[in-house]
């Protein structure tokens, strides 16, 4: 009967852990996807920054004043949304790992819940039911003994 009690309890904790884990899974691929997300975001301003500079290039100019105007104003947007592209990436890892650390919360907190509980309920198992039992057994084992003793006692001073 303990075992199974022992059996019962392992299997609810596997279970525990086991909707955990799926819980993890399906969190880490909401972050795969803003991840891959804010990947193809940037390639695309990569590509349009391309296209500009291209564009800009092939253009002919006759006046240095607006080629070093126009530079100047590309740079510019090149740097700020660079700026906006890492500002946004860190934001997004910020949340992943805040996302993270909390889930390994509620995983510790819950474990520890389970552990308590589980040993809780071994000690109460071992205090009530188990250490009653092997008293007993014990006390009719030393009473046995002693009846074999006061048995074979007389027969050993015979001989």
């Amino acid at each position: 009967e303990f075992r199974k009690e022992l059996q019962a309890k392992v299997e609810l904790a596997q279970k525990l852990h086991a909707d955990e884990i799926e819980t993890l899974n399906k969190h880490q691929e909401t972050l795969r996807s803003q991840l891959e997300s804010a990947r193809i975001q940037d390639e695309q301003k990569m590509n349009e920054l391309t296209i500009w500079k291209e564009m800009h290039d092939s253009q002919g100019y006759c006046n240095v004043t607006l080629m070093a105007d126009d530079a100047r104003q590309m740079l510019e947007k090149a740097r700020d949304s660079s700026e906006r592209s890492l500002s946004a990436s860190k934001q997004l890892a910020l949340k992943y790992l805040q996302r993270q650390f909390e889930l390994l919360q509620d995983i510790r907190v819950t474990c520890l819940a389970t552990y308590a509980r589980v040993s809780g309920q071994m000690q109460s198992f071992i205090d009530e039911e188990m250490a009653p039992k092997i008293s007993d057994l014990a006390q009719g084992a030393h009473s046995r003994a002693i009846a074999a003793y006061d048995h074979a006692l007389p027969i050993y001073e015979e001989h």
